[in-house]
């Protein structure tokens, strides 16, 4: 029985070894010499990365090597290259080229390159060239490109690498990659990735990166990138950024195609695409899109910026927040909108629940927002509280209408006893000369207070609700005043 079973071993090894002196030869038939001569084309960046072979020997036909050390084998009586279907080392083995299979209890190499399988239980090389698998307990390796799988603690590719990178510490290509990276500790590409690169502290790649990039600690393309990057702390773009790019502290690219998310801040180049930070966004160039974040810095930005405090050289569209600055600015609103090229001036009126109250104005010829403060010196608590609010302009020949929204944080004699009055306003402005207008219209109040002895604040019919200890009260009441732009 076990000499049926080494004959059809032998017979096996003899049949891959004729197909693969077929392979050889047809390898060896010589090209036909070119028609004319052609001037040579300018190197690719494949061709100018990929490094010069060293000159191969010829090799000699082992179909089997067996080692103890790789100076103490078979294939150390065929020097300098033996060419394997199958090696077995029980401690280290060497072949010049392997065509088919390596097992080694400590490591298995072969100098020239492998199309076939090498598992070993500390380590596995290639000098060149590898088709097909690696697998080792500590380090997987090819000295030129890769093709296939390598799986062990540390994997890495001298050169390309395509098909899979697995290393419980990390992997690296030297050159770039396509197709499958993730290492527990780092996964690297020296030149462009394509696929799936994921790092458990940090994931990066030399030049651009399409697919899925994500680490730990921080995510780097350093050219474009397409797809989804995700980094817990950074992630970062040097180039382009298309598609989703979602930083734990802070994301970053050169340009923006899609969406940046970074929960402290984002900064970008410019672009098209919605900026999100939970601390601050910066545009440092044309931004087409939205910027929302507490703080928003921009320099042209055509859409919209939503925050706290937003700031930008020029917005065509919508800035929404509590303070907004800008030379320029389509639709500024918030309690102090502060263009440098827009509308500023003083406004004085009274009515019947607040006889005075004087405000700052801000904003452009179509939008404003007040700020100022209002009192009731004449009544016996002697009401008084700041007051912020914002609204549009409609120009009607030499005439405009103001409808604004007002809001007044009334102090009833102390502030212990505060209510707080909204006013809807529409007004009719008439300029009478230097920059001097003035103005009239009806109003709607609605004042909420915790007291029942504010019920002599509003002069009119008013319609009063009890809702728990809450007192809310309705009515039409009237504005006059007058203002002054600067």
């Amino acid at each position: 029985m076990l000499h049926r079973r080494l004959s059809a071993l032998v017979f096996l090894l003899a049949v891959v070894a004729a197909v693969d002196r077929r392979a050889d030869a047809d390898d060896a038939v010589p090209a036909a010499p070119p028609a004319a001569a052609i001037p040579p084309a300018a190197p690719t960046e494949s061709a100018v990365d990929r490094k010069p072979k060293r000159p191969k020997p010829a090799c000699v036909d082992v179909p089997v090597d067996l080692a103890l050390w790789s100076s103490v084998s078979i294939n150390a009586l065929y020097p300098p290259c033996a060419r394997n279907l199958f090696g077995l080392a029980l401690a280290m083995g060497r072949a010049g080229e392997l065509h088919g299979l390596q097992l080694g209890v400590l490591g298995q190499s072969a100098e020239y390159g492998v199309r076939g399988v090498q598992i070993a239980g500390l380590l596995v090389a290639s000098g060149e060239d590898t088709v097909g698998v690696q697998i080792a307990g500590l380090i997987a390796a090819a000295g030129d490109s890769f093709t296939g799988l390598q799986l062990s603690g540390l994997a890495a590719a001298g050169n390309r690498a395509r098909g899979g990178q697995l290393g419980v510490l990390g992997v690296a290509s030297g050159n770039a990659m396509a197709g499958l990276q993730a290492g527990g500790l780092f996964a690297a590409s020296g030149n462009a990735m394509t696929g799936l690169q994921a790092g458990g502290l940090f994931a990066a790649s030399g030049n651009a990166m399409t697919g899925l990039q994500a680490g730990g600690l921080f995510a780097a393309s350093g050219n474009a990138m397409t797809g989804l990057q995700i980094g817990g702390l950074f992630a970062a773009s040097g180039n382009a950024m298309t598609g989703l790019q979602i930083g734990g502290l802070f994301a970053a690219s050169g340009e923006l195609a899609g969406l940046q998310v970074g929960v402290g801040g984002s900064l970008t180049g410019g672009g098209r695409g919605v900026q999100l930070a939970g601390g601050m966004t910066r545009a440092q160039g044309e931004l087409t899109g939205a910027q929302i974040a507490i703080v928003n810095i921009g320099r042209t930005v055509n859409g919209a910026q939503i925050g706290l405090v937003n700031i930008a050289r020029e917005v065509h569209g919508l800035q929404l927040g509590l303070v907004n600055v800008a030379d320029r600015a389509d639709a500024p609103v918030g309690l102090v909108s502060w263009m440098r090229d827009g509308d500023r001036g003083i406004e004085v009126w009274g009515g019947e629940a607040v006889p005075v109250a004087a405000a700052a104005r801000f904003g452009t010829t179509r939008v404003y927002s007040l700020v100022g403060l209002g009192a009731d010196p004449l009544r016996a608590h002697r009401t008084w509280g700041p007051l912020g609010g914002a609204g549009v302009r409609v120009p009607v020949g030499p005439v405009a209408i103001h409808a604004d929204a007002l809001g007044h944080a009334v102090v009833l004699g102390g502030f212990d006893r505060a209510a707080l009055l909204a006013q809807a306003r529409l007004r009719l402005v008439v300029p009478v000369g230097a920059g001097l207008a003035v103005f009239a219209g009806p109003t709607w109040n609605v004042f909420v207070s915790g007291d029942d002895a504010a019920a002599d604040l509003p002069l009119g019919l008013d319609q009063v609700g009890h809702h728990g200890g809450t007192v809310i009260r309705q009515w039409p009441g009237l504005t006059a005043g007058a203002a002054l732009s600067y």
